[in-house]
């Protein structure tokens, strides 16, 4: 199965790569990164793959937010809003980025 080598998010250009020593997946978004775990099913891939993008799409869209308590942040301390116009933005982007895909 052939995965995309980039993705274009909101106008910024993700570099995706396959990496062995991150579990599941993670990106980065000042080095416009995404990472997957290399090694487990195509499957498994295009779905932690599609949960990066879509949460790129939310930062890049200021609906992703970040509480902290005593200072400390946690993996599970997202919060993610929106309204049916900006939750309108994310689907559309998102259906550009998988077009994009499904002509490579």
């Amino acid at each position: 199965m052939k995965f995309p080598k980039s993705v274009l998010i909101a106008g910024v250009k993700y570099k995706v790569i396959f990496d062995k020593r991150i579990k599941g997946g993670e990106f980065y978004w000042t080095n416009h990164l995404i990472k997957v775990e290399a090694g487990l099913s195509n499957e498994r891939q295009w779905s932690i793959l599609l949960h990066e993008i879509c949460e790129c799409i939310m930062v890049e869209n200021f609906m992703r937010y970040q509480k902290c308590i005593d200072g400390q942040t946690h993996n599970g301390d997202y919060l993610f809003c929106f309204n049916h116009d900006t939750f309108e933005v994310f689907t559309s982007t998102l259906a550009g980025i998988l077009y994009d895909i499904k002509k490579q």
